[in-house]
Protein backbone atom coordinates (compact mmCIF):
# COMPACT_ATOMS: atom_id res chain seq x y z
CA UNK A 1 0.00 0.00 0.00
CA UNK A 2 1.39 3.58 -0.82
CA UNK A 3 1.50 6.16 1.76
CA UNK A 4 0.96 9.52 1.02
CA UNK A 5 1.33 12.84 3.05
CA UNK A 6 -0.27 16.23 2.68
CA UNK A 7 1.97 18.97 1.99
CA UNK A 8 1.67 22.60 2.56
CA UNK A 9 3.07 24.14 -0.35
CA UNK A 10 2.74 27.70 1.47
CA UNK A 11 0.45 30.88 1.26
CA UNK A 12 -0.05 31.75 -2.03
CA UNK A 13 1.32 28.94 -4.25
CA UNK A 14 -1.18 27.92 -7.01
CA UNK A 15 0.14 24.09 -8.16
CA UNK A 16 -0.64 23.13 -11.71
CA UNK A 17 1.02 19.78 -12.38
CA UNK A 18 3.27 17.31 -10.80
CA UNK A 19 5.89 15.31 -12.74
CA UNK A 20 6.82 11.17 -11.83
CA UNK A 21 9.65 12.77 -9.75
CA UNK A 22 7.52 14.77 -7.55
CA UNK A 23 8.29 17.91 -8.24
CA UNK A 24 5.40 20.60 -8.82
CA UNK A 25 5.28 23.58 -10.78
CA UNK A 26 2.36 26.18 -11.04
CA UNK A 27 2.08 30.24 -9.55
CA UNK A 28 3.36 31.98 -6.66
CA UNK A 29 1.29 34.19 -5.71
CA UNK A 30 2.79 37.99 -4.53
CA UNK A 31 1.77 38.00 -0.69
CA UNK A 32 0.03 39.65 0.74
CA UNK A 33 -1.06 41.80 -2.08
CA UNK A 34 -1.96 38.80 -4.93
CA UNK A 35 -1.13 41.56 -7.59
CA UNK A 36 1.40 39.72 -9.50
CA UNK A 37 1.69 35.85 -10.02
CA UNK A 38 5.11 34.22 -11.25
CA UNK A 39 6.04 30.41 -12.27
CA UNK A 40 7.54 28.25 -9.47
CA UNK A 41 8.94 24.66 -8.99
CA UNK A 42 8.68 23.10 -6.04
CA UNK A 43 11.46 20.32 -5.52
CA UNK A 44 12.52 18.60 -2.35
CA UNK A 45 11.35 21.40 -0.40
CA UNK A 46 12.29 24.22 -2.04
CA UNK A 47 10.05 26.95 -4.22
CA UNK A 48 12.26 28.12 -7.10
CA UNK A 49 10.79 31.01 -8.68
CA UNK A 50 11.68 31.07 -12.34
CA UNK A 51 12.00 34.85 -12.66
CA UNK A 52 10.83 37.65 -14.32
CA UNK A 53 10.33 35.23 -17.92
CA UNK A 54 11.00 36.63 -21.04
CA UNK A 55 10.43 40.70 -19.47
CA UNK A 56 6.86 39.55 -18.27
CA UNK A 57 5.16 41.41 -15.78
CA UNK A 58 2.96 37.88 -14.47
CA UNK A 59 3.77 34.30 -15.25
CA UNK A 60 2.45 30.85 -14.56
CA UNK A 61 3.88 26.96 -14.91
CA UNK A 62 1.47 25.14 -17.15
CA UNK A 63 3.52 21.64 -16.56
CA UNK A 64 6.29 19.89 -15.90
CA UNK A 65 7.45 16.89 -17.00
CA UNK A 66 9.80 14.07 -15.95
CA UNK A 67 12.84 15.87 -16.81
CA UNK A 68 12.19 19.03 -14.98
CA UNK A 69 10.93 21.24 -18.10
CA UNK A 70 8.63 23.14 -17.49
CA UNK A 71 5.81 24.80 -20.02
CA UNK A 72 3.57 27.83 -19.29
CA UNK A 73 2.30 31.37 -20.25
CA UNK A 74 3.58 34.50 -19.73
CA UNK A 75 2.13 38.28 -19.33
CA UNK A 76 2.54 41.21 -20.77
CA UNK A 77 0.81 44.89 -21.95
CA UNK A 78 -0.25 42.79 -25.34
CA UNK A 79 -1.40 39.51 -23.75
CA UNK A 80 -0.01 35.83 -22.76
CA UNK A 81 2.60 34.09 -24.43
CA UNK A 82 3.73 30.72 -24.55
CA UNK A 83 7.16 29.35 -22.79
CA UNK A 84 9.53 26.76 -22.71
CA UNK A 85 11.94 26.37 -19.49
CA UNK A 86 14.71 23.83 -20.08
CA UNK A 87 18.29 23.79 -18.81
CA UNK A 88 17.82 26.73 -16.35
CA UNK A 89 16.44 29.57 -19.55
CA UNK A 90 13.29 30.36 -20.56
CA UNK A 91 12.55 30.31 -24.58
CA UNK A 92 9.54 31.63 -26.37
CA UNK A 93 7.58 29.65 -27.70
CA UNK A 94 6.03 31.03 -31.37
CA UNK A 95 3.36 33.31 -31.69
CA UNK A 96 2.83 32.15 -34.87
CA UNK A 97 1.72 28.55 -36.78
CA UNK A 98 2.24 28.14 -40.14
CA UNK A 99 1.01 31.68 -41.55
CA UNK A 100 -1.42 32.15 -38.71
CA UNK A 101 -0.58 34.81 -36.08
CA UNK A 102 -2.17 34.08 -32.63
CA UNK A 103 -2.98 36.42 -29.86
CA UNK A 104 -3.51 34.88 -26.57
CA UNK A 105 -0.76 32.03 -26.95
CA UNK A 106 -1.20 29.70 -23.53
CA UNK A 107 0.88 26.74 -23.21
CA UNK A 108 -1.17 23.41 -21.92
CA UNK A 109 0.99 20.65 -21.66
CA UNK A 110 4.76 19.06 -22.12
CA UNK A 111 5.45 15.86 -22.43
CA UNK A 112 8.21 13.60 -21.44
CA UNK A 113 9.45 13.82 -24.95
CA UNK A 114 9.64 17.17 -24.70
CA UNK A 115 6.08 17.59 -27.08
CA UNK A 116 4.45 20.86 -26.05
CA UNK A 117 0.86 21.39 -26.64
CA UNK A 118 -1.04 24.77 -26.37
CA UNK A 119 -3.51 26.75 -28.10
CA UNK A 120 -4.31 30.51 -29.43
CA UNK A 121 -6.41 32.63 -31.16
CA UNK A 122 -5.80 33.91 -34.58
CA UNK A 123 -5.12 37.48 -34.22
CA UNK A 124 -7.75 38.75 -37.53
CA UNK A 125 -10.89 36.05 -37.16
CA UNK A 126 -10.53 34.93 -33.22
CA UNK A 127 -10.55 31.44 -34.46
CA UNK A 128 -9.02 28.79 -31.91
CA UNK A 129 -5.66 27.63 -33.27
CA UNK A 130 -4.26 24.22 -30.98
CA UNK A 131 -0.81 23.30 -31.99
CA UNK A 132 2.23 20.91 -31.15
CA UNK A 133 5.92 22.47 -30.84
CA UNK A 134 8.39 19.33 -31.44
CA UNK A 135 11.85 19.10 -29.94
CA UNK A 136 13.15 20.39 -32.92
CA UNK A 137 11.39 23.64 -32.61
CA UNK A 138 8.54 22.98 -35.58
CA UNK A 139 5.10 23.89 -34.99
CA UNK A 140 2.01 21.92 -36.16
CA UNK A 141 -1.84 23.55 -36.77
CA UNK A 142 -3.56 21.24 -34.83
CA UNK A 143 -6.47 22.98 -35.86
CA UNK A 144 -7.78 20.21 -38.34
CA UNK A 145 -6.71 16.54 -37.25
CA UNK A 146 -8.45 13.43 -39.43
CA UNK A 147 -10.68 15.53 -41.26
CA UNK A 148 -12.12 16.84 -37.60
CA UNK A 149 -12.00 20.62 -36.84
CA UNK A 150 -9.92 20.93 -33.21
CA UNK A 151 -10.57 23.72 -31.39
CA UNK A 152 -8.83 23.35 -27.77
CA UNK A 153 -6.16 20.92 -26.46
CA UNK A 154 -5.72 19.75 -23.04
CA UNK A 155 -3.23 17.69 -22.74
CA UNK A 156 0.01 14.90 -24.34
CA UNK A 157 0.94 11.65 -23.53
CA UNK A 158 4.42 10.06 -23.67
CA UNK A 159 3.54 7.94 -26.96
Amino acid sequence: MSKYALLDLGSGFLPRAINVKGHVCGGQWSIPTLATVSATVYSEGVKTDLGALLGATASMAADINASGDVAGEWYDEIGSHAFLYAGGEAHKLPDKVGAAPLEHNMTVAINDVGDVVGYGAHVDTHDPVPWLRKPSGEVVNLRKVKGHLVDWIYDINNN
